[in-house]
């Protein structure tokens, strides 16, 4: 289209609208919230793990790092699994005890963060300043990047970004 604004707009690789990448995490959060009603945490959502069909439909992919709830941890204390950029705090740390579905939330709202920013909510050049950054920083405002997004959006995606598991 020809349309040119001088504000930047909110793109997901350059073609989609914040629209779309709002209804796209709204499918990934229905997916996921079943999966958690059944007792399973996916624990590794990111971009990678999303895949559209030629619908445009969306799909949660890669269900390898899942855990049944009531299974006990097959992973030593403090092992650190998923990916890293789209951690839960409590995954950074590897409180692997304290992982539950609140950790998928986390990791899809920092996973519609990049989406709609085109870049990490958490960036960092090593392991420790990406984990220190996750533990430690709050992430920059959506809408500074991306003005044309709606506030309680915004407010939707730092909420469940929140340090704080009871945020």
């Amino acid at each position: 289209s020809n349309n040119h604004t001088a504000e930047p707009t909110c793109n997901f690789a350059g073609t989609q609208s914040w629209r779309d990448i709002v209804a796209w995490g709204a499918t990934i959060a229905d997916a996921l919230h079943a999966a958690h009603e059944a007792g399973v945490v996916h624990r590794d959502v990111k971009p990678s793990n999303l895949m559209l069909d030629h619908a445009s439909k969306i799909w949660i992919t890669d269900f390898g790092l899942a855990r049944c709830q009531t299974e006990l941890s097959l992973t030593r204390s403090g092992d650190v699994i998923g990916t890293m950029r789209y951690m839960s705090p409590e995954q950074a740390r590897g409180q692997n005890s304290l992982i539950d579905g609140r950790a998928d939330v986390y990791s899809l709202a920092a996973t519609l963060y990049e989406m709609l920013t085109l870049r990490p909510a958490h960036d960092g050049d090593d392991a420790a300043s990406i984990l220190k950054k996750i533990d430690e920083q709050e992430v920059q405002q959506i809408r500074r990047t991306c003005p044309d997004l709606p506030r309680d959006l915004e407010t939707v995606i730092s909420k469940a970004m929140s340090k704080s598991r009871e945020g």
